[in-house]
């Protein structure tokens, strides 16, 4: 029974462990605050799935801006877990 326990314990351990290293190699998510690049509205968005919108609408500081998908979807660490992040601009 003891040595039962050890071998699942060490399993756990490896599988929890195993996660641990996964993200390890993944950079931060990038800031996703809205920018200007003088010829369009720029930002990134991060998601927990690799699921995004090629557009969508929103409304800042009054303003509606049509986000259009632009760059690669990565992945990346968001609050110690692996989520992806996507260019996007608007007009």
């Amino acid at each position: 029974m003891f040595k039962k326990s050890l071998v699942v314990g060490a399993l756990a351990t490896a599988l929890i462990g195993g996660i641990g290293t996964a993200n390890a190699h993944l950079s931060p998510c990038p800031n996703q605050n809205i920018g200007y690049n003088g010829l369009a509205y720029t930002r990134y968005v991060v998601n927990p799935d690799n699921n995004f919108a090629s557009v969508f609408t929103q409304m800042h500081n009054g303003i509606n801006i049509t986000w259009h998908l632009k760059g690669v979807v990565k992945p990346c660490l968001y609050n110690g877990r692996k989520a992806y992040s996507a260019y996007y601009e608007g007009t």
